[in-house]
């Protein structure tokens, strides 16, 4: 039907796969049939709303690999492509919720500096980036079961937001 989806990876053993489109994180069939939603940015509508009563916008998706997470972002202020030259960037938080969403979401981070995540493998951790409270960006490591967060770098070099970023490339 035209519409723009990511394919995710594979999942149950190669017989299905993970496709987010429009908002939506579905299982899909190899027929192309949709077999579960797993994840729906409009079924977050309850739990997000700036200061103002305004809606910020959601983006990038991520499942963590026992499927029982999803980090996504959570963004104030303007979509990049429509900043004007009065903006500096845009404030990005991640955060986390469970698949079934029956609590609401644990914010990760909290200084606008939410702009790389990576999924432990068993799915229990999740690595981070955020601002320190020294406006440095470090990485985080948060522990879904002891419910805590770690910051795990010390980096010293404070500056504007893009020569700090070059720090981190990618977290795997």
């Amino acid at each position: 039907n035209r519409t723009f989806a990511t394919f995710l990876g594979w999942r149950e053993s190669g017989w299905n796969l993970l496709v987010l489109s429009e908002g939506n994180l579905d299982l899909i069939s190899l027929e192309g049939e949709r077999k579960k939603r797993l994840f729906s940015f409009s079924d977050l509508e309850k739990f997000v709303l700036n200061l103002d009563g305004s809606k910020p916008y959601l983006n990038h998706i991520s499942l963590s690999p026992d499927g029982n997470w999803v980090s996504y972002w959570e963004v104030h202020g303007k979509p990049y492509d429509e900043m004007g030259p009065e903006s500096v960037y845009e404030i990005q938080n991640i955060k986390i919720i469970p698949t079934e969403m029956k609590r609401d979401p644990i914010p990760l981070t909290k200084n606008g500096g939410g702009w790389i995540a990576s999924w432990a493998p068993d799915g229990n951790r999740i690595a981070f980036s955020d601002f320190d409270e020294k406006g440095i960006v470090q990485v985080f490591i948060y522990s879904i079961s002891l419910g805590e967060k770690k910051m795990v770098t010390n980096f010293d070099q404070v500056g504007a937001f893009l020569p700090v970023m070059k720090n981190i490339y990618h977290l795997e």
